[in-house]
């Protein structure tokens, strides 16, 4: 990416104190979800194994526990599982000429510019990443929607959500109230317009607070379906070729949300989560993503250079601590 002018016709003024933009990139960023689903935890190895104790130990029952007189009680042994995880590093660079700094000094900061982009663009690509491993590397089952949300008159997400729900706290023991739900923009659209939903909220929320329909909040959503929290995906990038006209694309695939337990970032690895980001702290900071500077006298530029090391990882047996929900 350059800074050349978009036309000829363009000219600097250097009486100006303040640059345009055509981008928000503090705001998108904000929309971003990674961080999210997939919590981090700083590791002092960047390739290691860690223990899980497994459910078996706690649900299994272990038959007739009855001593009798002059015997002994029935022992029981627990069992763990390993999981594994590889750091690999990330990284981004943007060079500062020196001869384009002193050009240009009087009215653009050209290194807050280039952490700006180097940080949004690593912060994009992680995002991505995680989309990939909750849409493919984790082999998540997709379970349908028992009718697709479009037909609004029988489409019933607060039902297919406690569906969901259930089999989480069947398996892990973690009540509905604790859990989040990541579900992309179009099918957060689609689920306000459900006549289940309306229904829910004129005759019973919208008495207490007001809401109307058109007007729902993430968080309405999640006080009627009684889980903890609901997120939307809703972040896109540029899937066009450099110089094509831009292509909005959306991260998150439209129709695919997931419902599960998602620990706070840096908790310990005794939360429960569906993923983390193992981020390799030996090498620099636990941020994503670290920045750095340096100088290459050979292009007589000063490098800015953003990285991190990670890997986003399953934390649990697939279909555990998340069910992936398909509305089709």
């Amino acid at each position: 990416m350059g800074f050349t002018p978009e036309t000829s016709s363009v000219i600097f003024r250097r009486d100006l104190t303040q640059t345009a933009r055509e981008f928000d990139e503090t705001a998108a960023a904000a929309l971003f979800k990674g961080g999210m689903m997939a919590p981090s935890f700083t590791v002092a190895e960047d390739i290691a194994r860690y223990p899980v104790w497994t459910r078996e130990n706690f649900k299994k029952r272990p038959g007739a526990n009855t001593r009798r007189e002059g015997g002994g009680y029935q022992r029981i042994d627990s069992t763990f599982n390993q999981l594994t995880y590889a750091t690999e590093e990330h990284g981004l660079e943007h060079k500062l000429d020196d001869r384009r700094g002193r050009r240009y000094r009087t009215f653009l900061d050209f290194e807050q510019h280039a952490a700006a982009v180097l940080r949004y663009q690593q912060l994009q690509e992680y995002e991505i990443r995680v989309k990939t491993l909750f849409e493919t590397t984790m082999g998540l089952t997709n379970t349908n929607v028992s009718v697709a949300w479009t037909t609004v008159a029988t489409g019933v997400p607060v039902t297919d959500i406690h569906t969901a729900a259930k089999k989480i706290t069947q398996k892990t023991g973690v009540p509905r109230s604790q859990l989040d739900l990541f579900i992309p923009e179009t099918d957060f659209d689609e689920l306000m317009a459900t006549t289940q939903v309306i229904d829910l909220v004129k005759y019973t929320f919208a008495r207490d607070s007001g809401i109307r329909p058109q007007n729902l909040r993430e968080a309405d959503v999640a006080h009627m379906m009684g889980i903890r929290s609901v997120n939307k995906l809703s972040s896109y990038y540029d899937s066009a070729d450099e110089g094509q006209s831009e292509t909005n694309s959306a991260i998150w695939t439209a129709g695919v949300m997931y419902l599960g337990l998602f620990a706070e970032p840096g908790a310990s690895l005794e939360t429960m989560s569906a993923a983390r980001t193992m981020i390799w702290d030996q090498d620099g900071g636990g941020d994503i993503p670290i920045m750095e500077r340096y100088r290459d006298e050979s292009i007589r530029s000063d490098i800015l250079r953003a990285r991190e090391d990670t890997d986003e990882v399953q934390t649990g047996e697939t279909d555990l601590f998340v069910q992936k929900i398909t509305n089709t």
